[in-house]
């Protein structure tokens, strides 16, 4: 038994460090066969990408927008990636986004209910200035398309 583990292992070493997989990229090893990478491998991310991505643009994906509500919360190398790969120039200005509102809430409260801006003024008022980003929220939901490329943390 410990030497069939043993001999696994080294298999398995020996197949992470080569070159190329340690078997064939087909229908019988797999249901997504391509893109492939230099070394023969599935590019799983790319594969997403193309297939989800197919005939989402600029103008009809919803995330486009969503990115502009969002603002610039996420980092610079993966947003720079996003942004081309949604079709978006990367010298276009998100904006800050949408602001967070840290005090007590409708939301907050145990049951929810209809509540006037008396009861909770300074949410009202957060509400009141954050108008532009919920239009554009709102427009982001109303396109027709609404892709997010997938991209990958490791590989720039």
């Amino acid at each position: 038994m410990l030497a069939a583990i043993l001999i696994n292992s080294m298999i398995a070493v020996d197949a992470i460090g080569a070159q190329t997989p340690p078997f064939t990229v087909s229908t019988e090893t797999t249901a997504i066969t391509g893109p492939l990478r230099d070394d023969g491998s599935v590019d799983y991310v790319a594969a997403l990408n193309q297939r989800y991505g197919q005939g989402v643009t600029p103008e009809n994906n919803g995330f486009v927008l969503w990115l502009r509500v969002m603002g610039t919360r996420e980092p610079q190398s993966i947003r720079k990636q996003t942004l081309a790969m949604c079709g978006v120039p990367e010298q276009t200005n998100l904006g800050p986004g949408w602001t967070d509102y840290t005090s007590k809430t409708p939301l907050d409260e145990q049951s929810m209910r209809m509540w006037k801006a008396e009861e909770y003024p300074a949410y009202a008022a957060y509400l009141k200035r954050e108008e532009d980003i919920l239009a554009l929220a709102a427009q982001a939901a109303a396109k027709p398309q609404w892709w997010a490329p997938s991209v990958s943390w490791t590989e720039r």
